[in-house]
């Protein structure tokens, strides 16, 4: 009897990074005030491994299509960009903008991380 070859399915991630302003006009503590962050993004995907490559997708390929995204958002005023630019806010567009603008071939985006200090996350 033949053996057969199970799929490896695996996540991968890659990382990236903008710097913007903005304040949280319906939040009544120091946030409300103008202040900055880098923010830092985790976009999880999944996929087959590549039998040819190795590779669920090229990092390169990943990380491009990543950093295309973040650029709309970097050294912006955020709130001239989404009316309250809360880390959920962002999270959502960011996903939403990677989900749709982008090809990944054999990949699926699973989630999108974004953090505004160390301490802090949220994910979509």
């Amino acid at each position: 009897m033949e053996s057969v070859r199970k799929e490896r399915v695996m996540k991968t991630a890659v990382t990236g990074h903008f710097d913007a302003a903005h304040h949280l006009p319906h939040h009544e503590g120091k946030c409300k005030n103008v202040h900055g962050h880098r923010w830092h993004v985790l976009a999880t995907f999944a996929g087959a491994v590549n039998q040819e490559t190795g590779m669920v997708k090229d990092f390169k390929d990943l990380k491009g299509s990543l950093s295309q995204a973040l650029d709309w958002l970097d050294h912006k005023d955020l709130n001239t960009v989404f009316p309250n630019p809360t880390a959920e806010t962002i999270c959502e567009w960011l996903k939403a903008r990677l989900d749709n603008l982008y090809e990944f071939g054999p990949v699926t985006l699973l989630s999108v991380r974004v953090s505004e200090t160390p301490d802090t996350w949220v994910e979509c």
